[in-house]
C-alpha cells in the first residue's frame, strides 16, 4: 500500500477520484459511494519537550494553566467534531501543522505543547526523544474510523487493509 500524509477535509475527495483506497480519519464522514467504519480510539494527553517549563511540574496541571502555553496545532482541529481538547479553555496556536508526527518532532524541540495520541507519543520517546506527557485530566480520547470506496477491480483490498487495521485496535485493548 501506498501510505500518504493528507488533510482529513479531503480524505473523502481522494478516495472518490481513486487517488486513495483507504483512509484513516479522526471523526467520521458520511458520504454517499464511501464505506465508514469506527474502529476504536486512543488514549491521548498533552505533550512536553524536556525544556519545556511545565514538564517539570509535579502534581496535577490545570487546563487553564496549560492553555497559556503556546500550542501546535492540527489542521483536523480546526474542525469543531475534532474534540480532544475542551473547547472552553481556548489555546494559543504558534504554528499548524497536519501530521502529528511533525507536532510530535516540534514538541519535542522547543518550548511547544501538542496534543498527542500516547502512541505517537511513545513511539518517540522509544527513539530517544524527551517527551513528556503532561499530567492534565479533561483531554478526551482521539476516535479513528477508516473511509473507503468500493473497488471495482479487486474488490475486498481495502477491506482486508480496515480489517487489519481494527485488529491493532482490539490487540491493544
Amino acid at each position: 500500500p501506498e501510505v500518504q500524509v493528507a488533510r482529513e477535509d479531503s480524505a473523502a475527495a481522494l478516495l472518490l477520484r481513486g487517488a486513495l483506497d483507504v483512509a484513516f480519519v479522526r471523526y467520521g464522514v458520511q458520504r454517499d459511494q464511501l464505506s465508514l467504519k469506527r474502529l476504536g480510539s486512543m488514549a491521548t494527553g498533552v505533550y512536553a519537550g524536556a525544556g519545556h517549563p511545565l514538564a517539570a511540574k509535579s502534581g496535577k496541571i490545570k487546563l487553564t494553566e496549560v492553555a497559556q502555553h503556546p500550542f501546535v496545532l492540527f489542521e483536523a482541529e480546526r474542525d469543531q467534531r475534532a474534540a480532544w481538547w475542551p473547547t472552553a479553555h481556548r489555546r494559543k496556536a504558534a504554528m499548524k501543522v497536519v501530521a502529528r508526527d511533525t507536532a510530535a518532532e516540534i514538541c519535542t524541540e522547543g518550548d511547544l505543547l501538542a496534543v498527542l495520541p500516547d502512541i505517537v507519543a511513545e513511539r518517540y520517546r522509544r527513539q530517544g526523544s524527551e517527551l513528556k506527557k503532561l499530567p492534565v485530566s479533561g483531554i478526551a480520547p482521539t476516535e479513528i474510523f477508516a473511509l473507503w470506496r468500493e473497488q471495482l477491480d479487486l474488490p475486498g483490498r481495502a477491506e482486508a487493509v480496515v480489517e487489519a487495521v481494527q485488529q491493532r485496535f482490539i490487540g491493544d485493548r
